[in-house]
């Protein structure tokens, strides 16, 4: 007798395939294997994208010209984490709440978060990403995401993809040109598409 078991995980591009063969098998053991191997193989690759991610896009970018920057990290949560994100002086974490509905100005300190995910539109050159924001204390943040099932609840941007705009370009889409490939690629501009400003990577 032989059972198999083939895998896809497509958020890490991987297939896992398992056999066995022998007078007295089952395909539950299978199940077990693929368990044990996932518990092991998911986290390890989670760490090397992330460090990987990190070397390519991670960084502060900057423009002098419109004095515009942003700091994009790595962290315990998906995506990277948006800092010290100004465009044309403006400071938008305390700012961004003042063109939702309702409009609130100034933006309490700490109130806002920022986090950017690509979303897998990509050409040889360019690669489109997507800002995510949520709004309230951590705390707050907390009480409400655990009263639903599903991870980030909350987040605010669930229900705003491209509502919030300037002339039609959306404020939450950001656009990196690259070059390379693999491990190798680097990032060359970082295009705030709503924003109409390009930043350059710091060295």
């Amino acid at each position: 007798m032989y059972h198999s078991l083939m895998v896809l995980i497509p958020d890490y591009n991987l297939t896992v395939t398992l056999f066995n063969a022998g007078p007295e098998v089952s395909g539950g053991l299978l199940q077990t294997l693929f368990s044990e191997i996932a518990k092991e193989l998911l986290p390890a690759i989670e760490e090397a994208g992330k460090d990987e991610a990190a070397k390519i896009y991670g960084g502060t970018y900057t423009d002098a010209k419109t004095n515009s920057t942003l700091t994009l990290s790595v962290d315990d949560e998906p995506g990277f984490h948006i800092t010290n994100w100004t465009v044309r002086g403006v400071d938008i974490a305390g700012t961004y709440l003042s063109i939702g509905l309702p409009p609130t100005f100034p933006t309490p300190p700490g109130q806002v978060r920022f986090r950017l995910y690509p979303t897998g539109l990509q050409s040889d050159t360019e690669s489109s990403w997507r800002m995510m924001f949520t709004a309230g204390s951590e705390e707050d943040i907390e009480e409400a995401n655990a009263l639903l099932a599903w991870p980030d609840g909350n987040c605010n941007t669930w229900a705003s993809l491209d509502r919030i705009v300037y002339q039609l370009l959306s404020h939450d889409h950001f656009v990196f040109t690259e070059s390379g490939e693999g491990s190798d690629r680097t990032v060359e501009k970082l295009e705030l598409v709503g924003y109409r400003v390009e930043l350059q990577k710091d060295d």
